[in-house]
């Protein structure tokens, strides 16, 4: 980040979230500690976004690996093109896929 850029701000969640804190905070709650877990709290949030993201790319894959040769064949092959083994293993993308996860 260049020094003449400004910093981005907060999100308004997380200007909210900073308000309460501080208010508490002038309760007597520990601020710093509860700033830590609102902290944790927004990290774990993004990392399962990102974790959802990337089982939804599985679901709607377009191939599906070969558990022999780990060769990418199309979802729709029963027989690798690489190694001709069976893929009767390997799950296919789509609702299968995403019960197996579930």
């Amino acid at each position: 980040m260049n020094a003449d850029e400004p910093e981005p701000r907060p999100a308004l969640l997380d200007r909210a979230a900073e308000a309460v804190i501080q208010v508490l905070g002038n309760l007597g709650f520990n601020a710093p500690r509860l700033l830590w877990k609102w902290n944790n709290f927004r990290r774990r949030m993004q990392q399962k976004t990102q974790d959802a993201g990337i089982r939804m790319r599985g679901v709607t894959a377009a191939h599906r690996m070969c558990p022999h040769c780990r060769a990418l064949v199309a979802s729709r092959e029963s027989t690798c093109t690489e190694c001709g083994e069976s893929l009767a293993g390997a799950s296919r993308p789509g609702a299968a896929r995403l019960l197996q996860w579930a």
